[in-house]
């Protein structure tokens, strides 16, 4: 969603977001492919479920270097989501959907100051509670929510046949955007999901 939040700072949206994201969708999922196989091949199954910094552990010759790039990982997708989450935040309430969000409107090429603020401090929020094995799973389901309400907004255009609804992805169908839809839910409502 990163390319889709800064969407307006592309030359060639229609063509850039798709290709774009199925390119880092299938780069990201080979690396973790990779990561699962060399993972299992250096570690015994309790190790994979007790040591949390197993790739420090395992780093060689400088495991330090592993924690700096822990660190500006998390850095750098904070800083993404505090760039995307304050101007979506603003679009939304500039469509009048919620009255509440008409604090967070925007003039058009304006930047969302107050929506900036707000997200900032509900960061630091959830930053303050110390604990990040209560804050995931609920992170997680808002993200598969919203990949879920992508999906069904593209699945409900196309089988409505809105006129502004002009998919030019040569690979687009209903039925896809319905299947991403239905695993997106699908997963929200594992309870015991061992990957939140």
């Amino acid at each position: 969603m990163a390319g889709s939040n800064r969407s307006s700072s592309l030359r060639d949206t229609q063509r850039s977001i798709p290709v774009g994201t199925l390119s880092a969708t299938l780069v990201t999922s080979c690396m973790y492919l990779i990561s699962v196989v060399m993972f299992g091949a250096i570690a015994t199954r309790e190790k994979l479920l007790t040591d949390r910094l197993l790739t420090a552990t395992v780093a060689w010759p400088f495991p330090s270097l592993i924690k700096i790039g822990i660190i500006l990982s998390t850095m750098g997708a904070a800083l993404q989501s505090l760039t995307g989450a304050p101007r979506l935040l603003a679009a939304i309430a500039n469509d009048d959907i919620l009255p509440i969000l008409n604090y967070f409107k925007v003039a058009d090429g304006s930047e969302p100051h107050v929506a900036t603020l707000f997200t900032a401090f509900l960061c630091i929020g959830c930053v303050i509670i110390g604990n990040l094995d209560l804050i995931t799973p609920t992170v997680t389901m808002f993200f598969l929510l919203c990949y879920s309400g992508v999906n069904l907004s593209c699945f409900l255009l196309d089988l409505l046949d809105a006129p502004s609804w002009r998919p030019r992805w040569k690979f687009h169908h209903w039925s896809l955007s319905l299947l991403g839809a239905l695993l997106c839910v699908a997963t929200t409502r594992t309870e015991e999901n061992p990957f939140l």
